[in-house]
């Protein structure tokens, strides 16, 4: 797909009247949709901004901008909610091109989520449900309503964040009740597993991935995925979790998708890892060479380094286990870590513990 689109849009350049605005800013958008799907996020980023070019709108400002730019936004969503019948479903004649950058700031909201540019990926999460209200109920409506449970729920506003979730299901059971409804269960069953409702978790977690399995969309699949095996993790179902975690790695294995990979190992090596089986956590997080991952997937290189670093300290190798705990501290003084990024912080902290008390001199008996 993403060399097919690379050449439509080379060809349509070339033509003496290239294809309408509406068509080729969905080119871009739909291969920097393309190019997400395998996890390349930079590749993606750089086509997302010039669908936005093409749309003549705004990519997300810098510094005081954005700030102002969030403000705005905020409050056009503030109005939305106020007055809807002055709002919301108004501009129906220009729903295609609303819709379409919509669609733009979707994707960039969850490029940002990934790189966790949180200011940024906030920004166009209430870019695209201002634009997506304004068009009316869609597909694109009942997903920004389930990432604005998502973003909402980051900031502790959860009496919004819930208001949100069943917006966004409500408009999915009316407008698309299979593909869209999946997005809408899996985005805030993400938001479920940050504030520990194990079973809405499940709940949602089982039936998106019903939903896209039927569909053969196994990025998605993969992602819902990665959402249930920490839920077994944090209640200690280490084994189901590395269950999990095995499907997830090979279908994103499948796919060549880097990312998804990575989030499948990690989560295998950290089961592993509490149920004693050091050697095997360490030979899955060298399936993958932790410092050649890119800067688009930092996160993921926190979340890989911060577990090896206390394999290493549970093999007896403190001098690496100190390097390698280092220079994940390294990476999270640039970040701003989801939840996720909890299990490999704690795993930085315990290796520090463990040094320290050896340098004490406790004896091994002493330090379980």
């Amino acid at each position: 797909v993403n060399s097919l689109l690379t050449e439509v849009l080379k060809l349509d350049a070339l033509r003496e009247k290239p294809g309408g605005l509406l068509q080729r800013t969905r080119w871009e958008q739909q291969l920097g949709e393309a190019l997400l799907g395998l996890g390349r996020l930079a590749d993606s980023l750089d086509h997302l901004h010039k669908a936005l070019a093409l749309l003549k709108r705004p990519v997300p400002p810098q510094g005081l901008k954005l700030v102002a730019g969030m403000a705005r936004q905020a409050a056009t969503q503030v109005l939305h909610r106020l007055w809807p019948s002055l709002f919301v479903g108004r501009r129906k004649a220009r729903k295609e091109l609303l819709l379409e950058a919509a669609r733009v700031y979707e994707k960039l909201s969850e490029i940002y989520y990934y790189t966790q540019d949180k200011m940024f990926a906030i920004y166009s999460v209430l870019c695209a449900i201002n634009l997506a209200e304004k068009a009316g109920p869609s597909p694109e409506l009942a997903r920004e309503y389930a990432n604005l449970c998502l973003g909402t729920g980051v900031v502790s506003l959860h009496s919004l964040a819930e208001l949100y979730s069943r917006r966004a299901q409500e408009v999915a059971r009316q407008v698309d009740p299979r593909h869209t409804l999946g997005y809408a269960l899996m985005v805030t069953s993400s938001y479920y597993l940050g504030i520990g409702k194990w079973k809405k978790v499940e709940e949602s977690g089982e039936k998106a991935i019903e939903i896209f399995n039927e569909l053969g969309d196994w990025r998605r699949w993969e992602v819902t995925l990665s959402i249930l095996s920490p839920r077994a993790y944090f209640q200690a179902d280490y084994n189901h979790s590395i269950r999990i975690c095995d499907s997830l790695y090979k279908s994103a294995l499948r796919r060549g998708d880097i990312q998804n990979q990575s989030w499948g190992l990690f989560g295998r090596a950290y089961s592993q890892l509490r149920l004693g089986r050091i050697k095997n956590a360490k030979l899955l997080l060298n399936t993958i060479e932790i410092d050649h991952l890119s800067e688009e997937h930092r996160f993921e290189k926190i979340l890989m380094k911060g577990i090896m670093a206390l394999a290493q300290a549970y093999d007896g190798d403190l001098k690496a286990a100190r390097e390698t705990a280092e220079a994940t501290l390294a990476l999270f003084a640039h970040s701003d870590p989801r939840y996720a990024g909890v299990t490999s912080s704690a795993g930085v902290a315990e290796v520090f513990l463990r040094i320290w008390e050896t340098e004490r001199g406790l004896s091994p008996e002493e330090l379980k």
